[in-house]
């Protein structure tokens, strides 16, 4: 009997769209009879991807393709390549992830006649591209939703971007919550609570890029400190932004209250010691790490920018930012601190609806009724 395969596309494996492709993955793997191809450039991947990629060696099959950020003749040369690789395989999913992976598989799903999926995780949906470039991605969205055979949402706010500029809502949308595994006693978990007279620990996670807010969240803490509140910022990432705020940490003389520590692997290790989370980001189409810590039961400071509306509960589940800025990011820190009775009751009052939404079970079950 010949194999079929289910192939996954992304341009890069890093930061949440990894994460979420590989939890894919693994509940596919669980399948017997299930055969998968990973594409994507490995030379951007993170840790984790790498760890994966270990353990699954002999279970998936790896192509390493040399796909760039921005449009280029190299974007059909690549696809000429996985069109070679897929030519003579029977393909029964092709699912493409941001918007380079969603216009290879979209592409190339046509020829081999497979059902094709796309995830758009935020990507060209983002608005964040300059006025030509952002009008050229709508228009190729608006082209490509007639190749796909079902849009994969990975929060409303996602749908409703590509409902706003790309297609009216129509049979082939879903929504699928990214998703974690949550404790199994989650419902008995308590917000911890922060000792006002010792130093406060602050922790953010993430990748250093502008758009993640690091820079206002710096500012916010010299607000802080000139409130005389002792605390220590802890910035675990790495990115093109890094230099820069390093440079901004010396400017504002804030060495002894901020470090940034570079990529880690323990993030539960760090989130657990941590006092505080704050993810200032401007733009984001889910939000992994304010989940993540809200399951750990650590007061979290969010934005409230795309998907993380949702990971916070319509801004009910903590004090959050609604625009980010250094004055509003202290503000909501200054209140998690000096407010936590009503932090712990907002928290304990939206932690069901939280579970509900973002449960890995919810996300599994979808995946396995779309795939097969």
């Amino acid at each position: 009997m010949e194999k079929s395969y289910i192939v996954q596309v992304v341009r890069t494996p890093l930061g949440g769209i990894r994460k979420h492709i590989l939890s894919i993955i693994e509940i596919l793997l669980e399948q017997n009879n299930c055969n998968l191809i990973l594409i994507t450039n490995e030379e951007d991947s993170d840790i984790h991807y790498k760890e994966f990629k270990a353990k699954y060696n002999k279970n998936i099959l790896y192509y390493n393709i040399p796909i760039v950020d921005q449009p280029g003749i190299s974007d059909l040369t690549n696809i000429l390549k996985i069109f070679k690789i897929l030519k003579n395989k029977k393909i029964t999913v092709i699912h493409g992830h941001g918007a380079k992976g969603g216009l290879y598989a979209r592409l190339i799903g046509v020829i081999h006649k497979s059902k094709v999926f796309y995830t758009s995780h935020g990507g060209s949906l983002h608005k964040m591209h300059g006025k030509l470039k952002n009008k050229i991605y709508q228009f190729i969205e608006m082209f490509l939703y007639f190749f796909t055979t079902k849009l994969l949402f990975e929060s409303n706010y996602s749908m409703n971007q590509y409902i706003k500029y790309v297609h009216k809502k129509t049979n082939k949308f879903l929504l699928n919550y990214n998703s974690i595994e949550f404790p199994v006693d989650f419902k008995n978990t308590k917000l911890k609570n922060i000792q006002i007279d010792k130093l406060i620990n602050i922790s953010a996670f993430g990748l250093l890029r502008e758009i993640k807010g690091h820079t206002e969240l710096i500012r916010a803490v010299k607000l802080l400190k000139n409130k005389s509140i002792d605390l220590k910022l802890n910035i675990y990432g790495d990115g093109p932004e890094k230099s820069n705020l390093i440079n901004l940490v010396q400017e504002l003389h804030l060495q002894e209250n901020v470090e940034i520590h570079g990529y880690t692997e323990k993030v539960q290790e760090k989130m657990i010691a941590s006092d505080i989370i704050v993810h200032p980001s401007f733009f984001e189409s889910f939000g992994y790490v304010p989940l993540e810590s809200l399951t750990l039961g650590i007061p979290t400071v969010s934005s409230l920018n795309g998907g993380l509306k949702e990971v916070m509960i319509e801004g009910n589940i903590s004090y959050n930012i609604n625009e980010v800025t250094p004055e509003n990011i202290s503000e909501a820190i200054y209140n998690t601190i000096y407010n936590q009775d009503e932090n712990s009751k907002q928290f304990d009052l939206n932690k069901i609806e939280l579970q509900k939404r973002f449960d890995q079970e919810n996300f599994r079950k979808i995946i396995l009724k779309e795939y097969f």
